[in-house]
């Protein structure tokens, strides 16, 4: 509820897609699909490492980086 109550639960969507899709292009994604995908998951990780809300919550940032590199490593259905 605190999160809610200053309308910061917003910022963890893009996160969350960011897991969701990492997922979907290791397990399901043609080749093709999975090319595109890498280029849109690149663009997207820099600005959630540019952005200012989580350079001043550096401990969200790492444990994105960290879930981020499980699930590319195999574990599934983690989110911040």
């Amino acid at each position: 509820m605190g999160m809610l109550s200053h309308c910061e639960e917003s910022k963890f969507c893009k996160l969350n897609a960011v897991l969701t899709y990492r997922e979907y292009l290791n397990d399901y994604a043609s080749p093709e699909t999975k090319a595109i995908g890498e280029e849109l998951i690149k663009k997207e990780l820099t600005e959630i490492e540019n952005s200012e809300y989580f350079q001043h919550k550096p401990h969200l940032l790492s444990r994105f980086r960290k879930d981020y590199m499980e699930i590319v490593d195999g574990k599934r259905d983690l989110y911040i």
